[in-house]
């Protein structure tokens, strides 16, 4: 495998990694909302 190929694959996994995180901070703070 090429550098830019390894490259491109750590880039698509850290962004979906990045979206579910911040999918679950904004799932959390709508709970929090919720129970004010």
């Amino acid at each position: 495998m090429r550098d830019a190929d390894l490259h491109g694959a750590n880039l698509c996994r850290s962004d979906l990694w990045r979206a579910e995180l911040l999918g679950a901070d904004l799932g959390n703070a709508q709970m929090s909302n919720a129970n004010l």
